[in-house]
Protein backbone atom coordinates (compact mmCIF):
# COMPACT_ATOMS: atom_id res chain seq x y z
CA UNK A 1 0.00 0.00 0.00
CA UNK A 2 1.64 3.03 -1.02
CA UNK A 3 0.54 6.67 -1.00
CA UNK A 4 1.52 8.85 -4.42
CA UNK A 5 -0.21 12.05 -3.83
CA UNK A 6 1.99 14.71 -2.93
CA UNK A 7 -1.37 16.88 -1.42
CA UNK A 8 -0.75 14.98 2.11
CA UNK A 9 0.69 16.55 4.90
CA UNK A 10 3.55 14.17 6.55
CA UNK A 11 1.46 13.83 9.75
CA UNK A 12 -1.16 12.66 7.22
CA UNK A 13 0.85 9.97 5.76
CA UNK A 14 1.66 8.88 9.01
CA UNK A 15 -1.35 8.05 10.01
CA UNK A 16 -2.91 6.79 7.06
CA UNK A 17 0.24 4.27 6.77
CA UNK A 18 -0.23 3.69 10.11
CA UNK A 19 -4.01 2.63 10.04
CA UNK A 20 -3.03 -0.20 7.00
CA UNK A 21 0.14 -1.27 9.11
CA UNK A 22 -1.79 -1.94 12.10
CA UNK A 23 -4.92 -3.13 11.22
CA UNK A 24 -2.70 -5.75 9.03
CA UNK A 25 -0.93 -6.83 11.95
CA UNK A 26 -4.67 -7.21 13.83
CA UNK A 27 -5.62 -9.63 10.91
CA UNK A 28 -2.28 -11.68 10.82
CA UNK A 29 -0.26 -10.00 8.62
CA UNK A 30 3.58 -9.61 9.26
CA UNK A 31 4.43 -5.99 8.56
CA UNK A 32 7.91 -5.35 6.98
CA UNK A 33 8.02 -2.15 6.92
CA UNK A 34 6.27 1.36 7.36
CA UNK A 35 7.58 4.43 5.92
CA UNK A 36 6.81 8.48 5.81
CA UNK A 37 10.22 8.72 3.39
CA UNK A 38 9.41 9.56 -0.13
CA UNK A 39 11.33 7.18 -2.32
CA UNK A 40 10.90 6.45 -6.12
CA UNK A 41 6.91 6.95 -7.46
CA UNK A 42 5.29 7.14 -3.73
CA UNK A 43 5.56 9.11 -0.69
CA UNK A 44 4.76 6.64 1.91
CA UNK A 45 3.85 2.82 2.27
CA UNK A 46 3.11 -0.18 4.10
CA UNK A 47 5.02 -3.11 3.24
CA UNK A 48 3.22 -5.68 3.98
CA UNK A 49 4.50 -10.26 4.26
CA UNK A 50 2.49 -12.55 1.73
CA UNK A 51 -0.64 -12.73 3.37
CA UNK A 52 -2.14 -16.24 1.42
CA UNK A 53 -4.49 -16.60 4.16
CA UNK A 54 -6.14 -13.59 4.21
CA UNK A 55 -9.19 -13.81 2.09
CA UNK A 56 -10.51 -10.98 -0.36
CA UNK A 57 -12.83 -9.73 2.46
CA UNK A 58 -10.12 -8.69 4.80
CA UNK A 59 -7.51 -7.70 2.50
CA UNK A 60 -10.04 -5.18 1.84
CA UNK A 61 -9.99 -4.02 5.23
CA UNK A 62 -6.71 -3.39 5.52
CA UNK A 63 -6.32 -1.21 2.38
CA UNK A 64 -9.07 1.03 3.39
CA UNK A 65 -7.48 1.24 6.71
CA UNK A 66 -5.53 3.85 5.89
CA UNK A 67 -8.15 6.41 4.41
CA UNK A 68 -10.21 5.70 7.32
CA UNK A 69 -7.65 6.46 9.72
CA UNK A 70 -7.12 9.89 7.74
CA UNK A 71 -10.91 10.74 8.41
CA UNK A 72 -11.21 9.77 11.99
CA UNK A 73 -7.96 12.05 12.67
CA UNK A 74 -9.47 14.68 10.64
CA UNK A 75 -12.86 14.14 9.75
CA UNK A 76 -14.14 14.94 6.25
CA UNK A 77 -12.89 12.97 3.23
CA UNK A 78 -9.38 11.55 3.04
CA UNK A 79 -7.21 13.13 -0.23
CA UNK A 80 -6.12 9.86 -1.40
CA UNK A 81 -7.82 7.58 -3.07
CA UNK A 82 -5.36 5.09 -4.61
CA UNK A 83 -5.93 2.70 -1.85
CA UNK A 84 -9.60 2.42 -3.17
CA UNK A 85 -8.47 2.15 -6.60
CA UNK A 86 -6.32 -0.55 -5.44
CA UNK A 87 -9.42 -2.28 -3.77
CA UNK A 88 -11.12 -2.07 -7.12
CA UNK A 89 -8.03 -4.30 -8.84
CA UNK A 90 -8.24 -7.21 -6.22
CA UNK A 91 -11.86 -7.34 -6.58
CA UNK A 92 -11.52 -7.80 -10.86
CA UNK A 93 -8.45 -9.67 -10.25
CA UNK A 94 -10.95 -12.10 -7.67
CA UNK A 95 -13.42 -11.96 -10.22
CA UNK A 96 -15.83 -10.86 -7.89
CA UNK A 97 -19.14 -8.40 -9.95
CA UNK A 98 -19.72 -5.27 -9.63
CA UNK A 99 -22.45 -5.53 -6.77
CA UNK A 100 -20.84 -7.95 -4.88
CA UNK A 101 -17.86 -5.55 -5.47
CA UNK A 102 -19.50 -2.71 -3.49
CA UNK A 103 -20.83 -5.08 -0.72
CA UNK A 104 -17.47 -5.66 -0.13
CA UNK A 105 -16.27 -2.39 0.11
CA UNK A 106 -19.20 -1.04 2.14
CA UNK A 107 -18.15 -4.44 4.46
CA UNK A 108 -14.52 -3.50 4.21
CA UNK A 109 -15.05 0.12 5.31
CA UNK A 110 -17.14 -0.42 8.01
CA UNK A 111 -15.19 -2.99 9.66
CA UNK A 112 -12.20 -0.35 9.20
CA UNK A 113 -14.04 2.10 11.02
CA UNK A 114 -15.06 -0.69 13.84
CA UNK A 115 -11.77 -1.73 14.42
CA UNK A 116 -10.20 2.05 14.12
CA UNK A 117 -12.94 3.09 16.87
CA UNK A 118 -11.25 0.23 19.34
CA UNK A 119 -9.56 2.44 21.68
CA UNK A 120 -6.12 0.06 21.96
CA UNK A 121 -6.43 0.09 18.08
CA UNK A 122 -6.60 4.07 18.01
CA UNK A 123 -3.78 4.13 20.42
CA UNK A 124 -1.43 1.65 18.45
CA UNK A 125 -2.49 3.99 15.81
CA UNK A 126 -1.08 6.87 17.27
CA UNK A 127 1.41 5.50 18.57
CA UNK A 128 3.06 4.17 15.31
CA UNK A 129 2.28 7.32 13.87
CA UNK A 130 4.15 9.36 16.51
CA UNK A 131 7.16 6.74 15.70
CA UNK A 132 6.97 7.72 12.07
CA UNK A 133 7.01 11.20 12.29
CA UNK A 134 10.09 11.18 14.62
CA UNK A 135 12.20 8.29 12.78
CA UNK A 136 10.55 8.19 9.10
CA UNK A 137 11.17 4.62 8.85
CA UNK A 138 10.10 1.23 11.23
CA UNK A 139 10.58 -1.60 10.10
CA UNK A 140 9.13 -4.78 11.09
CA UNK A 141 10.70 -5.27 14.90
CA UNK A 142 10.83 -1.34 15.27
CA UNK A 143 6.88 -1.48 14.33
CA UNK A 144 6.25 -4.49 16.49
CA UNK A 145 7.89 -2.98 19.42
CA UNK A 146 6.13 0.47 19.12
CA UNK A 147 2.25 -1.08 18.74
CA UNK A 148 3.38 -3.59 21.86
CA UNK A 149 4.34 -0.82 23.61
CA UNK A 150 1.00 1.37 23.07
Amino acid sequence: MAVETSSLTERQLAFHESGHAVLAAQLGVSVERVSIVPMEGVRSYAKLAAHPNLDTAEYLVVLLAGEEAQRRLEGGEPVATGDREQARHVLAAAGIDEAKGQELLSGGRERAVGLLAQARTWRQVEAVAAALLAEGTLDGHRFRDVVAGA
